[in-house]
């Protein structure tokens, strides 16, 4: 059974139409509060995804993709880049669980010329 996410985006959505990042664009931006485009979290038991005019949803990083197509056009100012971010306190057996989430997101991001924009864990 499809989720919410994957029933409602198409394989080809307005990401398609999204220009590559442009860091020039985002460069000087230095909290979190001036950024304009999605934000990615990854935590060691979900990936969620929230941009400036969707609330923040929970997605298996099967559907990430999914939820990416799905956001508005007008929420993707800086071209095709998305913040990045981790849980900051993590045991010893978060950490795999969250690397293997890790690699699935960037996977992700790559395959649609997605550029992840690293912020510091809390």
């Amino acid at each position: 059974m499809p989720t919410a996410a994957q029933s409602n985006a198409s394989p080809h959505t307005g990401l398609d139409e999204i220009p590559l990042a442009d860091s020039a664009l985002y460069y000087d931006i230095d909290t979190a509060d001036k950024w304009q485009n999605p934000v990615i979290w990854v935590r060691y038991d979900r990936v969620s995804v929230t941009s400036k005019s969707t609330s923040r949803v929970v997605v298996t990083t099967e559907d990430l993709e999914a939820a990416l197509r799905a956001i508005p056009l007008a929420d993707w100012p800086y071209g095709r880049a998305a913040a990045y971010a981790e849980a900051g306190i993590l045991s010893g057996a978060d950490e795999p669980k969250v690397r293997e989430r890790r690699v699935l997101v960037v996977e992700t991001t790559r395959r649609l010329k997605v550029t992840l924009v690293v912020w510091p864990t809390s």
